[in-house]
C-alpha cells in the first residue's frame, strides 16, 4: 500500500512462507515417530531412539536366524552323506556291464553271500572247467590260468574270476576198498580277452601241470 514492493512480490513470499510452514509440519512428524517418545535434549551422540533399538534388535535376532540356519544345513549335510552310505549297501552291482536276461531272486528275499540274483549277458569270453577239490584249493579269484585249445593246440590265457562248489552231477567218483563215495568238484570260470583262432563254442583244456604252478 506504500508502494515499497510490488503485490505480486508480496504474494510470491507469503506463498514459500506456507510452503515452509508445511515442510517444517511434516519434518516435524518425522521426528515425532523417530523419537517415538524419546525426549529430545538437543544431543544427537546421547540419544537413544526407541526405533535404532528395535532395529538393533531385529538385527540381532535376524543373525541369530542365519546361524540356526547353518546349524541346520551342517545337519542335513550329515544326514545326506549317512543316506549316501546306506544307498551304496543296499545298492548291488553287478561285476561288469551287460544285458539282464533273468533276475533269480525275489523282492523282500533273504541272499547268502555269492549268491547269483542276476542272470547277465555280457560280450565277455571265458570257460569253464571242473577240478578236483585239491586243484581247486590251489585257484584264487584273480588268479591267471593258461589253457590250450583242442582245436590248433593255441596258448589262451585268461583270468580266473569264479572258483565254486559244482553242481552234483559233476561231482567225481572214488573208489574205496568198502565202496563208493563222492568227492566234491569244483567250478572254476576263467575270463580270456578275444584272440585271432579262438572262437566261441570252442573246447579248451587246463594241464595238470597249471594247477602245481599256483
Amino acid at each position: 500500500e506504500s508502494g515499497a514492493i510490488a503485490q505480486s512480490e508480496l504474494d510470491n513470499a507469503t506463498t514459500e512462507l506456507n510452503v515452509a510452514a508445511a515442510n517444517v509440519d511434516q519434518q516435524q512428524q518425522l521426528l515425532s515417530k523417530l523419537l517415538a517418545g524419546a525426549r529430545d535434549n538437543g544431543d544427537t551422540n546421547s540419544l537413544n531412539l526407541p526405533t535404532i533399538a528395535q532395529e538393533r534388535q531385529e538385527a540381532g535376532n535376524k543373525a541369530n536366524d542365519l546361524e540356526a540356519l547353518r546349524q541346520q544345513k551342517k545337519a542335513l549335510e550329515v544326514q545326506l552323506d549317512q543316506l549316501k552310505v546306506k544307498k551304496e549297501r543296499l545298492t548291488l552291482r553287478a561285476p561288469e556291464d551287460g544285458k539282464v536276461l533273468k533276475i533269480l531272486g525275489k523282492q523282500g528275499e533273504m541272499i547268502a553271500a555269492n549268491t547269483p540274483v542276476v542272470l547277465l549277458e555280457s560280450k565277455r569270453c571265458y570257460y569253464d572247467i571242473y577240478v578236483s577239490e585239491k586243484q581247486a584249493a590251489r585257484l584264487r579269484e584273480g588268479g591267471t590260468l593258461t589253457g590250450t585249445t583242442v582245436a590248433g593246440n593255441l596258448q589262451v590265457p585268461g583270468t580266473i574270476r569264479l572258483v565254486t562248489q559244482a553242481p552234483g552231477f559233476a561231482d567225481l567218483k572214488q573208489s574205496r576198498e568198502k565202496g563208493q563215495s563222492d568227492l566234491s568238484a569244483f567250478q572254476v570260470r576263467i575270463y580270456i580277452d578275444p584272440q585271432d583262432g579262438v572262437l566261441p563254442g570252442m573246447t579248451i583244456g587246463v594241464k595238470d601241470n597249471e594247477f602245481s604252478k599256483r
